[in-house]
């Protein structure tokens, strides 16, 4: 499962941007913009994850990293700067 720390903003970005994603879901790109604020359904998000396992994967891991550093920032401001950190820009 992915994590709750991933943004729907983050998992369409990974794909390639709304776009992109709008192509693989063969839909129109403001349907994709809308996901981004109500959340990737799940049939769709069930079905990106099988077209682009590798994405989630990444995803996955950068996601547990994110965990952590946002535990050292919570425990010790400022010490990894103050840039808000997102899975997709480790």
């Amino acid at each position: 499962p992915m994590s709750p720390n991933v943004t729907p903003d983050e998992i369409i970005d990974a794909l390639g941007g709304t776009s992109e994603v709008a192509r693989l879901c063969e839909i129109q790109p403001p349907s994709v913009s809308g996901w981004r604020k109500l959340g990737i359904p799940k049939a769709q998000l069930n079905f990106l994850r099988l077209a682009r396992p590798a994405v989630f994967v990444k995803l996955g891991w950068l996601s547990r990293l994110l965990v952590v550093v946002r535990l050292i920032q919570s425990r010790m401001p400022g010490a990894l700067g103050d840039r808000r950190l997102r899975a997709t820009n480790l």
